[in-house]
């Protein structure tokens, strides 16, 4: 009796300590993929003039509604974040909007590639009349 006691002590103990263990992990892994550029440290700007989209096609071949392209920056500001938005028409009414983040220093002058994949929009098999459009609808810079 006084073994099976030992060992059910021991089993709770070690449940105890592997449940903070798995605790522990979660809060570090939060801690360390936490984004160090918070919202408030920049400055959005709406549809920012001289963010053009200087380039952009469907990507052919793949299962969801792929938009590759190129944003230059003309502006004299150097920005830290982008919003890239592709608005899914058919005909003239719109049906779908994905947006992706584009991250990293954007120099003025410089070119960037950007992918944004609708995922709730098929790739392939599209009617005739489906067509999209693309821009960049906010951006973000160092106050």
């Amino acid at each position: 009796m006084k073994q099976l006691l030992a060992n059910a002590f021991t089993s709770l103990v070690t449940g105890i300590f592997f449940t903070a263990g798995l605790v522990a992990c979660f809060f570090a892994f939060e801690h360390l993929s936490r984004d160090t550029t918070q919202p408030s440290d920049l400055e959005f700007t709406p549809h920012p003039l001289g963010l053009r989209i200087s380039e952009h096609e469907k990507v052919e071949g793949v299962p969801d509604f792929t938009v590759r392209g190129i944003v230059e920056n003309e502006t004299s500001t150097t920005w830290a974040r982008m919003h890239v938005e592709v608005a899914i028409l058919a005909g003239s009414a719109q049906v779908n909007t994905c947006e992706r983040q584009v991250w990293g220093e954007f120099a003025p002058g410089d070119r960037r590639a950007f992918q944004v994949e609708c995922f709730d929009v098929t790739g392939e098999n599209l009617p005739d009349n489906v067509s999209y459009s693309v821009a960049v609808v906010s951006a973000g810079h160092e106050r």
